[in-house]
């Protein structure tokens, strides 16, 4: 468990700024949208004032740099619904994407 503004959090990352703040830490974070890939965690400020509060999956990227997501909590009914968005490249509500690169040496793919 870790506090945040006084809230206690587990590391499930429920806070955005904290999963932002702890992929920067580990050179998991990129600012912007150039780059991104399917598997990518976007970060997004609906609020525009500079702090990360929803995240996005990215499952599509196309060829113009527009990307699709999956989201939760976007849908009015029921609440927690999922639902698909699309941005296009370079969208100002867009701060970055989580990436997690892989460990030197480590195996990808199946076992």
């Amino acid at each position: 468990m870790q506090t945040y503004g006084g809230d206690t959090k587990n590391t499930g990352f429920q806070h955005v700024p904290a999963a932002k703040a702890w992929a920067k830490a580990h050179g998991w974070y990129h600012e912007g949208t150039t780059g991104i890939q399917t598997g990518d965690v976007v970060t997004i400020d609906w609020e525009g004032d500079g702090e990360s509060n929803h995240t996005g999956i990215v499952t599509k990227v196309h060829p113009d740099g527009s990307f699709e997501t999956i989201e939760g909590n976007t849908s009015p009914t029921p609440p927690g619904d999922m639902t698909r968005q699309t941005y296009q490249a370079g969208d100002p509500n867009i701060e970055g994407y989580l990436r997690r690169e892989p460990h030197a040496g480590a195996s990808v793919g199946r076992r």
